[in-house]
């Protein structure tokens, strides 16, 4: 820097450092007896904006500091300002709100010709400190802990854990992950009492807020308390004053379902407010960007509004993030977390005569933050424990399995071919399915012989039972086949018994080409400490095999690593992943796997500088046998499976990162990318996925290296399934995971490259042209 700019760098500091020149002194205008004589109003301050309003700092003559709210220019926004005014008046004194002073007037901000010479502000006693709620829920890796601390609550007494650098490694704490699940549950009950009272008294006043959310808290940390603030979109009951029917001033994210009040139930408006910030407090910071909220708001809907519900779709269909096991296993350690779960749950009710009003749930509130106050801080750090099954209501009612004729089933007709008793001993015995009321649909086996074509029987289309009952029994003795049933569930899919812990785990992997003739992108990699085995070769001659598979690598101690890499627009992404991921999960064998995961796919992404549109999506495990645990670890589109134990289905399945999914759309166009057609937009490309490993290029267009990183008990898991899109564009998660279960009952002697041969030779007799890397790994017992 040269002289000059040094010496115009510092005036313009000195400069930017004076006291304003010319304040502006405002006259009083109704105002409050103990209001001050005169007030000086700075529009340069501003203290924050919204959509029909500024707010900006004033001061008086003793330098007591307030601010100051005035309306935008236009007639919508002068409107609600009187809405507020006259709001502010009737509630002044009220507790748990600003202090509101009155009105000034002032001259006219950036006046223009037609503007009057003069405009109206709200004054309010200024509230130390100044930051709302939605602040500190978007702190990033402090969670809620920023905002304990200014509530005077100590999280770490709460079993926190800090994240720290040691040794010049890099720090790998994922800045959206929650340090301390009891801090979560405590702050979410603190601030869910404080504004139920709020409402409470605004409910006794008849005034409803109707914009009850995170950024209209204001935080005074010298005082220890909440403030709930503007009144811009209120309704005062008694006169309608703000009320047009089916109009709402506020944002739907935030709204209850109904969005515009039911006079007849307005009571119970504001509740659902406090619910949604007590609930993204209590999950934070699973829930804490708006793009979150509307994520949350799309599957609350599809869950019919019932918490548990989506909680149960949360639990089944993604991959679980740790910062949301967190809160939720201090939950169910807290003896009066299930209580708090419950009123927010009611205060979230979709119909609002069945959701519980402010002055309905105060008192519990209050009586919840006393006990749950005791509680956490008599809580040790516990480890959370993730859950194993997913809600039975999940599982598809059509059903594929694989298993071993004959199947040892009695069949009755009603209405169509239904099992009516499963011979016990039998391989439907064995596999638990069939079972009793599943009714069948098809069948489909290879005939013995070379160069058969497979057989696939539709039972549904025969003309008679006795015609389908033939079929059943011409299917040929000790031949593996697939049959597809309909099941009512009953329920009991959840159960999972107590199983021996694995003693052992044995892994391999195979890929294929698909049948497009392009090069082949995939890339696979299984591994053990030292030892590890990669099929990454850049693609074989055309006439040579356009297959290969691993041999097996069996493991019974320390920890086992797999990952399955589709590239996308080359294969220099897919085997810079396959071969570095192995060596650095080792290389972090200190951390927990999860965080090693975490770890080494970081290092990939920054390792990979590639000026091309290349990148790749990956599935990766980490087992430990020791700790008897599962990380999965997961970015775009390839997919991680667990298969189950006591049933043929899958007992846990990732989430695919794609642009079918709102919260993934919503991000992408957070990161300033765009998509058209269902695909992201990459300078010259269009990239099928949102997250992916990737080079510049898809860097540059808002593509993620992001992953989800999930970690699981192994009791109640027969082995994993992790594999590219081109196995998962024909095949669901159940029919991978049944496929799996049965080859390990009625073909013991396969090996797991074999089984993940046998799996991919299935998706390709299903249709699939892609190129397909499985991985398969096996628990034994």
């Amino acid at each position: 820097m040269c002289g000059a700019q040094a010496v115009l760098l510092v005036a313009a500091f000195a400069a930017a450092l004076q006291p304003p020149k010319k304040t502006p002194t405002v006259r009083r205008t109704n105002l409050s007896a103990s209001a001050p004589d005169a007030v000086a109003i700075d529009e340069r301050r501003v203290v924050g904006e919204g959509s029909y309003g500024v707010v900006v700092a004033a001061i008086d003559e003793n330098n007591k500091q307030y601010v100051a709210k005035r309306a935008r220019k236009d007639d919508r926004s002068k409107r609600y300002f009187e809405v507020e005014r006259t709001i502010n008046e009737k509630l002044r004194g009220t507790p748990g709100l600003a202090p509101y002073r009155g009105v000034v007037e002032g001259p006219t901000p950036e006046k223009q010709f037609f503007d009057p010479p003069s405009t109206k502000y709200l004054l309010f006693d200024r509230v130390k400190g100044g930051r709302d709620a939605e602040t500190y829920l978007n702190d990033g890796s402090c969670g809620v802990d920023g905002l304990a601390a200014a509530l005077g609550l100590d999280a770490c007494a709460y079993g926190d854990e800090v994240c720290f650098v040691d040794n010049e490694e890099e720090c790998t704490a994922d800045p959206q992950q929650a340090r301390s699940g009891a801090a979560n549950v405590v702050v979410a009950s603190v601030v869910l009492s404080f504004l139920l009272d709020a409402c409470a008294a605004l409910e006794a006043n008849k005034v409803i807020h109707r914009d009850v959310k995170a950024s209209n808290i204001l935080v005074e940390p010298s005082q220890k308390r909440l403030v709930l603030i503007d009144f811009g979109s209120a309704m005062d009951v008694d006169t309608k004053q703000g009320y047009e029917a089916r109009k709402s001033p506020v944002s739907p994210r935030y709204c209850p379902p109904e969005q515009f009040v039911e006079l007849e139930h307005w009571r119970s408006f504001d509740a659902y407010g406090c619910g949604l910030v007590a609930l993204r407090l209590l999950l934070s910071p699973a829930l804490r960007s708006a793009n979150d909220v509307d994520a949350f708001n799309v599957e609350f809907a599809a869950a019919d509004h019932d918490l548990d519900r989506w909680l149960s779709t949360k639990l089944a269909q993604t991959a679980l993030p740790e910062r949301l096991l967190a809160p939720l296993s201090a939950l169910r350690s807290l003896k009066s977390g299930a209580a708090l779960w419950r009123l927010v749950s009611r205060l979230l009710a979709e119909d609002p005569r069945k959701r519980r009003t402010a002055k309905d749930a105060k008192v519990e509130a209050s009586k919840l933050q006393a006990a749950l106050l005791d509680e956490a801080s008599n809580m040790e750090s516990a480890t959370a424990v993730p859950p194993r099954a997913r809600d039975p209501s999940l599982i598809p009612s059509r059903r594929r399995y694989a298993l071993q004729a004959p199947l040892g089933l009695i069949v009755e007709e009603d209405g169509g071919v239904r099992v009516s008793s499963v011979t016990p001993g039998s391989n439907s015995d064995k596999l638990g399915a069939p079972r009793v009321g599943d009714l069948l649909l098809s069948v489909e086996y290879v005939p013995k012989g070379d160069n058969k074509e497979p057989v696939f029987e539709d039972l549904e289309l025969k003309k008679s039972f006795e015609a389908a009952l033939a079929t059943l029994e011409g299917v040929p003795q000790q031949r593996m086949i697939e049959v597809v049933v309909e099941r009512e569930s009953s329920g009991d899919d959840d159960v999972v018994s107590e199983a021996a812990p694995v003693a052992q785990i044995r892994l391999g992997a195979y890929r294929r080409r698909g049948s497009s003739r392009a090069a082949m992108e995939d890339c696979v990699a299984i591994g053990a400490g030292d030892v590890s085995e990669t099929l990454n070769g850049r693609d074989w001659p055309s006439r040579e095999p356009s297959e290969e598979l691993t041999a097996e690598l069996s493991v019974a101690h320390g920890r086992a690593v797999a990952c399955a890499v589709d590239g996308h627009g080359g294969q220099e992404a897919s085997r810079h992943a396959a071969d570095r991921l192995p060596g650095l999960v080792a290389s972090f064998s200190t951390k927990s796997p999860e965080s090693a995961l975490k770890a080494a796919w970081v290092r990939c992404a920054e390792e990979l500088e590639l000026d091309g549109p290349g990148g790749a999506v990956a599935a990766c495990c980490c087992v430990d046998v020791e700790a008897q645990t599962i990380s999965l670890l997961h970015c775009g589109d390839a997919r991680a499976v667990v298969v189950g134990l006591d049933k043929p289905a899958a007992a846990y399945e990732t989430s695919d990162h794609t642009l079918k999914l709102a919260s993934e759309r919503a991000a992408l166009e957070n990161r300033g990318g765009a998509a058209r057609g269902g695909r992201v937009l990459a300078d010259q490309w269009a990239v099928a996925v949102p997250r992916a490993l990737g080079g510049k290029v898809w860097r540059a267009a808002g593509i993620s290296p992001a992953p989800d990183v999930a970690t699981l008990a192994c009791g109640g898991a027969d082995g994993l399934v992790l594999a590219s899109d081109g196995l998962w564009d024909v095949l669901s998660s159940d029919d991978a995971a049944a496929f799996v279960r049965a080859n390990r009952l009625f073909r013991p002697e396969r090996s797991a490259a074999q089984v993940a041969a046998a799996l991919a030779s299935r998706a390709a007799a299903l249709g699939s042209t892609d190129d397909v890397s499985v991985v398969c790994v096996f628990f034994d017992r």
